[in-house]
């Protein structure tokens, strides 16, 4: 009879053995894989704000438009500085947005001779950089010219007319 029971819990440890196994081994349940979802292209621009400024302050706007019309530069509120010209404002724009504006200085005047790299006489003898305040061409040194609250500066790349006579 010891037989027996011996006999009866070793196959019952046994099959207890192969039923944790089999349990353990056993997959999870049938689940469908989710398709990949396609990534949302992203947008990367370095395009400003138009206007962080509060109302309360007096405000003029740059803009700089390169060869063919291109938009280097979308128009940009910025602050009216008391003696802050229409050079300083262009330097302060290119410094912000990495528009790499070259010139040359002298005597407190200052030419403008490329900017993001497009540089006067580029695309002709007559080509170079024009700025424009308030849709009339600047006649006197950007140096010179104080910005006005609602000035509306645009700096624009020209292929003739760049010099005046």
């Amino acid at each position: 009879m010891l037989r027996k029971n011996t006999c009866f819990f070793l196959i019952l440890t046994l099959l207890l053995t192969c039923f944790v196994i089999l349990s353990a081994c056993q997959k999870e349940p049938n689940v469908e894989p989710q398709p990949p979802q396609p990534e949302q292209p992203q947008t990367i621009t370095n395009t400003p704000p138009t206007s962080l400024l509060p109302d309360d302050v007096d405000k003029a706007s740059i803009t700089v438009i390169g060869l063919d019309g291109e938009i280097i530069l979308p128009e940009l509120e910025t602050m009216v500085s008391s003696n802050g010209t229409v050079f300083n404002m262009l330097r302060a724009a290119g410094m912000a947005y990495d528009l790499d504006v070259d010139f040359i200085e002298d005597q407190g005047l200052a030419t403008i001779k490329g900017i993001k790299g497009l540089n006067e006489f580029a695309k002709g003898p007559d080509s170079g950089w024009v700025c424009y305040i308030n849709e009339q061409r600047l006649a006197e040194n950007p140096s010179e010219r104080v910005v006005k609250p609602d000035d509306k500066v645009v700096w624009q790349f020209v292929t003739d007319g760049y010099t005046q006579e």
